[in-house]
C-alpha cells in the first residue's frame, strides 16, 4: 500500500503538470505549428513521469519497512525498472509519428522544476 505524503506530492505534481502541459502546448504551437503528437507526447510523458514517482515512492516505502538485507537489491531493481520503463518510452516515442519524442521526455523533468521552483518561492517569502 502507497503511504499518505506519496499520494499528496503525486497529486501536486499532477497538478502542476496540467499547467507545465498547457504551456508546452502552446509553446509548442508557436514554434512548430499545431500538431496531434505534441500533446499525445506530454500526455503520454506525463503519466510516466507519474507511473514512475508511484513506483519510486513505493519502493522506498518497500525499503523503510523491510529488512536492511534486501534494501540495496531493492532499491537497485527498483531504479532498474523504473529506468525500462522510460527507455521503452523513449524508444516509442522514436519509432511512432504520433508521439513526439520531446514532449513525451520533457515531463520526466517536471518534479526538479515543481520543486525546484516551489524550493525559490518558499525562500522569497521567508
Amino acid at each position: 500500500m502507497i503511504g499518505i505524503e506519496v499520494k499528496r506530492e503525486l497529486k501536486k505534481i499532477a497538478f502542476y503538470s496540467i499547467f507545465l502541459n498547457i504551456s508546452l502546448f502552446l509553446i509548442s504551437i508557436i514554434l512548430i505549428g499545431a500538431k496531434v503528437s505534441v500533446p499525445l507526447g506530454l500526455l503520454l510523458g506525463t503519466l510516466v513521469m507519474l507511473l514512475n514517482m508511484f513506483l519510486l515512492g513505493m519502493f522506498i516505502e518497500r525499503v523503510i519497512t523491510g529488512s536492511k538485507k534486501k534494501a540495496q537489491f531493492i532499491m537497485i531493481s527498483g531504479y532498474l525498472f523504473r529506468l525500462l520503463i522510460v527507455g521503452i518510452l523513449f524508444f516509442t516515442s522514436i519509432k511512432t509519428d504520433f508521439i513526439h519524442p520531446l514532449g513525451a521526455m520533457i515531463p520526466l523533468f517536471y518534479p526538479k522544476i515543481i520543486y525546484t521552483g516551489g524550493a525559490i518561492l518558499k525562500h522569497k517569502r521567508g
